[in-house]
Parts: C-alpha cells; structure tokens; sequence
C-alpha cells in the first residue's frame, strides 16, 4: 500500500508566485494613481477651507483687520493683514501641504474686515505628479467656486 503524499510541486509553487508577482504589478500603478489623486484632492479641501476660515475671520473683524491666505507649494497660510508682504506674523496659521502637488495661478486672497468681499480674486489651478488638475475660483462676491 502506497501512502498519499500531501504538499506542492515545484510548478504548483512557481504558478502560485507568478500569479501573485502578477497581480502585484497591476495594482502598484492603480495605488499610486489613486494616492496622488487622493493627494490632490486633500490639497484642495484644504485651501479651500483655510481660505472659507480667512473670510470667517475677517467677516467677524477678528484682530480689528483684514484676514488672508497665501498658497505656496507645500504651505498654506492663514494671515492678518492687508497682504502677505506686510502681513502681523504673530497671527500666522501655518498648514502643511502635500509637496507633490504643484500651485499656478492666484497664490494670494485678501477679504475685507467686516464685509469678507475679496480685494484679490482668480482662479488657482493645482497640479500632481501625475498631471491631474484641480482648480477653484474666488469669485468678487467672495464666493468659492471648485471646478
């Protein structure tokens, strides 16, 4: 009587390592499509409610001045003041960004005390490695608009 043997072949092993070497190559490039997508999409969440916050402040006269944003590559920053340039840094709200996203267009959105209608207005398109856009648009009203 001859006993069964229980275990792979060497083919049944190399089949089952390819299947899965396989399914790993096409998912690799779906996740990170998805990861910068996503990347993009935070990225643009995230400007677009610093910037309804700087209309908030600057709506309810907080610091008696007008509030801002300014959006860098990386950084988006909350600040009181006229513009950037001469902004009071000791009000500086700071947020980090994902780097892989890149900024054009407006980079900067002042709102006036009391009334938080813009004194700057455009659109600010964000890009990823993967050249996927996003863009919103302040309009004079003071309203966001994201396309």
């Amino acid at each position: 009587m001859v006993k069964p043997r229980f275990g792979l072949t060497v083919i049944e092993l190399i089949l089952s390592l390819g299947i899965i070497l396989i399914l790993f190559a096409v998912s690799v490039p779906l996740l990170r499509s998805f990861l910068l997508r996503n990347d993009l999409d935070v990225v643009q969440n995230t400007i677009v409610q610093d910037t309804y916050r700087a209309i908030n402040l600057a709506t309810s006269g907080e610091r008696d001045s007008n509030w801002g944003v300014k959006i860098t590559t990386g950084q988006i920053t909350v600040f009181s003041g006229n513009s950037y340039a001469t902004r009071n840094v000791n009000y500086d709200e700071n947020y980090s960004l994902a780097s892989g996203v890149t900024i054009s267009g407006q980079s900067e959105y002042v709102f006036s005390k009391f009334s938080g209608i813009p004194i700057s207005t455009g659109t600010t398109t964000l890009t990823n490695q993967a050249n996927e856009t996003r863009s919103f648009t302040v309009s004079s009203k003071g309203e966001i608009e994201e396309q």
